[in-house]
């Protein structure tokens, strides 16, 4: 992770809170809140009332240091598109990226989809890699 990334909730998020937040981690999923993150939460994550409380209530059972979210609930952060400064923050914070990804969607045929477009890209002369249900194979793979 870049050192580089905003640790201060209130310089990411581009306004002042009434009391700022340190931060280290941030996350949109609240089983991977621990002590310090921020829980970004979007409401089209949960489609019911009960999942939303849920959700909230768990990451701050975590040790969440604040959550953001698109809907006015009590205790917590609004922001009309939470998970915008969420992946503002993710791209200062983990710069190295490839330069290309494709995704493949559909009903059957993605698995091989991927496989045939990496074989593509290798004979091609381009480092490629894919991740699904045959888990993470790259160039140095067979």
């Amino acid at each position: 992770m870049n050192n580089n990334a905003p640790r201060s909730l209130s310089a990411l998020l581009g306004t002042s809170l009434p009391a700022d937040v340190s931060f280290t981690h941030a996350t949109h999923d609240s089983r991977a809140v621990t002590k310090g993150s921020v829980f970004f939460f979007d409401s089209r994550q949960a489609r019911t009332p009960e999942l939303v409380a849920q959700y909230v209530r768990e990451a701050q059972q975590r040790g969440a240091a604040a959550v953001v979210s698109d809907l006015p609930l009590p205790g917590v952060i609004h922001h009309p598109e939470p998970f915008k400064p969420l992946a503002q923050w993710a791209s200062l914070a983990y710069p190295a990226r490839p330069p290309v990804v494709a995704g493949v969607t559909g009903t059957n045929g993605k698995t091989s989809t991927a496989w045939f477009y990496r074989q593509l890209m290798r004979a091609a002369g381009v480092r490629a890699a894919s991740l699904g249900t045959l888990g993470l194979i790259g160039d140095s793979d067979t």
